[in-house]
Parts: C-alpha cells; sequence; structure tokens
C-alpha cells in the first residue's frame, strides 16, 4: 500500500536533509516528499553527497541547531 498519499495528513514538522550529490535518496524524491509534507522544511547540502553529517559537519549541526530552536 502506498503510503507517500497520507504524508499531507501529517501534523507536525519534519526536517528532511539530503545531500545533493546523493544518489541514494536523491534530490528529486526529497523536494517531492517535502512537497507532500506540510510542516516540511527541506534543507539541501550542496557540497554532500549521502552523509551530509560527515561532510558538511558544521553546516549540519547549524542546520539541525536551527530547526529545533526554530
Amino acid at each position: 500500500m502506498p503510503l507517500v498519499d497520507e504524508l499531507a495528513a501529517l501534523d507536525l514538522p519534519v526536517l528532511i536533509l539530503i545531500g545533493l550529490w546523493d544518489r541514494n535518496a536523491g534530490v528529486d524524491a526529497c523536494r517531492d516528499l517535502a512537497t507532500r509534507l506540510p510542516w516540511a522544511q527541506l534543507q539541501v547540502f550542496d557540497h554532500s553527497a549521502h552523509f551530509p553529517n560527515v561532510e558538511e559537519p558544521e553546516r549540519y549541526v547549524g542546520a539541525v541547531a536551527a530547526w529545533l530552536a526554530g
């Protein structure tokens, strides 16, 4: 059963983090996911692939911290 159509019913904030060069998840899939979630915030890391927390750790921590403080 595809659950993607049920995402609009979620009423909670979601932070989606993706590396621009990620071949596993893909930026397009994450952008689509962000449009389906009413409270989503998408953060794309321009110099990362699948592990922005390792490849851009300072920016990653800053994005999570800002979102949590938000």
